[in-house]
């Protein structure tokens, strides 16, 4: 491969090599940092004032690609970017091209690098920390009675056949259960199959451990003949079930931001809850969602645990913010998100 490198930064010398940076770059999520420079022009040639800053800062930042491109010996590749003088230098993230600074201007290339590198820091670790969190919820959650079950719907109201069978199941050989409904998170829908590594609803767990979908579980309590001891262990299992109280506020501090609505953030039941969502995507506030037509169990609960009647209700680090008025209230400014303290 055509690519002779020093520390970061790296000397492009064909369109292949421009295509392997860029992909590298890419595959790890990198910024990538490009400086279009010509031997001609005295503080982008080699040792000159440019190219002495660029290899400092290739040095400083070493979770971004900085690359060279000659810019008249490689107009191939020049003439993919808005690059008509040189220096030149584009910044590239995940192969789109995110900022651009043009001519020799040591500080504000700098600046622009320290900037859009920590972006790039920023969002990587608020995903780490999204779903660390997240993970901790699922343990919770799979924690919270001696035999738990995640399925589509409720006990009372399944909403898929699979779901529908394994109540009718459990309650034939009178299997004491807890259960969630996992159409009304899709964060929990989507990670615990991660969690798990088991694809499919229903999910069953004895003791905080996986035991599997309704196949395996009807093959133990029907063909096995270990009903017995699978209701002992249940039973006689330290954990306790989770007071609605406790899955109240295990629901709230599951997010930072988390919004009690009517229906989804697709598809809202209610202008309410329709509004709100609207306000808070405008304002770019990123934020975990429970339906609460499909449990009233929290429905009715939650209007007692925070003392507020109606919905949506929306909650900042497990703190009861309020419903749509108080938000509109605190977006009059303009920087919703600033007022929450985000």
């Amino acid at each position: 491969m055509e690519i002779a490198s020093r520390t970061n930064k790296t000397d492009i010398t064909s369109t292949d090599a421009w295509g392997e940076a860029l992909k590298l770059a890419t595959a790890s999520s990198k910024l990538l940092v490009a400086f279009f420079w010509a031997q001609f022009h005295e503080p982008s040639k080699l040792g000159g004032q440019m190219d002495q800053v660029f290899t400092t800062l290739a040095q400083k930042y070493s979770g971004v690609s900085f690359v060279k491109v000659e810019a008249d010996k490689h107009p191939d590749i020049t003439s993919k970017y808005p690059v008509s003088s040189v220096p030149t230098f584009i910044f590239i993230r995940n192969g789109e091209n995110v900022g651009k600074v043009e001519g020799a201007n040591p500080p504000e290339l700098a600046k622009r690098v320290q900037l859009l590198s920590a972006k790039v820091t920023v969002a990587e670790d608020t995903k780490e920390k999204t779903a660390e969190a997240l993970n901790r919820r699922i343990a919770r959650l799979i924690a919270s009675a001696p035999f738990m079950v995640f399925m589509k719907g409720t006990p009372d109201e399944p909403k898929c056949k699979f779901s529908r069978a394994a109540m009718e199941l459990l309650k034939e050989h009178n299997i004491p259960f807890g259960s969630f409904n996992i159409l009304g998170d899709d964060a929990v829908r989507q990670g615990i199959k991660t969690y798990s590594n088991w694809p499919t609803f229903p999910q069953f767990y004895k003791n905080a451990e996986l035991i599997g979908g309704l196949d395996i579980v009807k093959e133990i309590l029907e063909e096995e003949g270990s009903l017995d001891s699978l209701r002992v262990s249940v039973d006689a299992a330290a954990p306790k079930p989770m007071s609605l109280n406790d899955r109240l506020a295990s629901l709230i501090g599951g997010a930072k931001c988390m919004l009690f609505m009517k229906g989804s953030p697709d598809a809202p039941q209610c202008g309410f809850s329709q509004k709100t969502v609207a306000l808070l995507k405008s304002n770019n506030i990123e934020f975990a969602s429970f339906d609460i037509l499909t449990d009233n169990d929290v429905r009715q609960g939650l209007k007692t645990y925070s003392n507020w009647p109606t919905f949506p209700q929306f909650y900042v680090d497990s703190t009861l913010i309020g419903g749509l008025d108080i938000l509109n209230e605190m977006a009059e400014d303009g920087d919703l998100k600033g007022e929450l303290g985000l």
